[in-house]
């Protein structure tokens, strides 16, 4: 019973997220900048609790380098998964 009403919240807020900019945002969030121009954007990547180590992982894994040099932007996506754009 349980699992059926957690499934149906689920589908409710899916369903009205999708078809609200507003609830969406509410429901999802936006996404962060984290790096700008190689430069880490400290405030942000606090206010999301990443860590530079967390952020170096994710260059190594999407940009497969190890400089944050090398990096233009790099968000933390609505999903939470962080995306690169090399330079």
């Amino acid at each position: 019973m349980f699992e059926t009403i957690l499934v149906l919240i689920h589908s409710i807020l899916a369903n009205l997220s999708f078809r609200s900019r507003r609830i969406g945002f509410l429901i999802k969030g936006k996404e962060r900048q984290l790096i700008m121009d190689g430069e880490l954007l400290m405030d942000e990547m606090k206010q999301a609790n990443i860590t530079t180590r967390d952020l170096l992982e994710a260059v190594r894994t999407t940009a497969k380098c190890n400089d944050l040099s090398a990096v233009r932007e790099a968000f933390l996506e609505r999903d939470g998964h962080i995306s690169i754009i090399p330079k």
